[in-house]
């Protein structure tokens, strides 16, 4: 699965694929699957099974590890674009990051990694 988000400065692909949570562990040394449930329980809205991060209140934004945001924002990016930078290094590249005006996007990416397809 693709997206294209607009930073409002440049346009950054996203893709999440079978090597997305592989790549993870490499970049990062942690589970990918692991670091999406942290970032689940701490946007964790009450919705029964929605990820939405439009629905996220003060107090869970308190517990979040914004970290791992940026993680995931760059591991699909860089499945989608081998030559990206290092996480740091492209993050310096721009002059913001407003995930919450990609948040539909980054969901659709996130579950898309967690779905299962039955036939």
């Amino acid at each position: 699965m693709e997206k294209t988000i607009d930073t409002g400065e440049v346009k950054i692909r996203l893709a999440s694929n079978a090597a997305t949570p592989l790549r993870y562990k490499m970049q990062f040394h942690t589970d990918y699957f692991g670091d999406l449930m942290k970032l689940a329980k701490s946007l964790d809205t009450g919705s029964e099974g929605k990820f939405d991060l439009s629905d996220v209140s003060w107090e869970s934004l308190a517990t979040l590890d914004l970290t791992l945001l940026y993680n995931f924002v760059w591991i699909y990016a860089k499945t989608a674009d081998a030559s990206l930078p290092e996480p740091l290094e492209w993050l310096d590249s721009l002059d913001s990051l407003p995930i919450d005006s990609f948040s539909t996007e980054l969901q659709d990416l996130i579950a898309h990694s967690i779905q299962s397809k039955k036939k």
